[in-house]
């Protein structure tokens, strides 16, 4: 079952945006398939944290 914005919720605090809670479904979803959960969530996180750094 695909995650969807409820779990960015629960699975990282920096994803404060709809758009960056979009971001972090799209790519945890996309990596799961390929590496599994454990690995995605990090992958996941670690794009919402480079994109927020690009928007300040």
């Amino acid at each position: 079952m695909p995650w969807n914005i409820n779990d960015a919720i629960h699975h990282t605090h920096k994803a404060t945006t709809l758009k960056l809670k979009r971001l972090w479904v799209k790519v945890a979803n996309k990596e799961r398939k390929k590496r599994g959960d454990k690995r995605a969530i990090k992958i996941a996180n670690a794009a919402v944290r480079g994109a927020k750094k690009r928007v300040v």
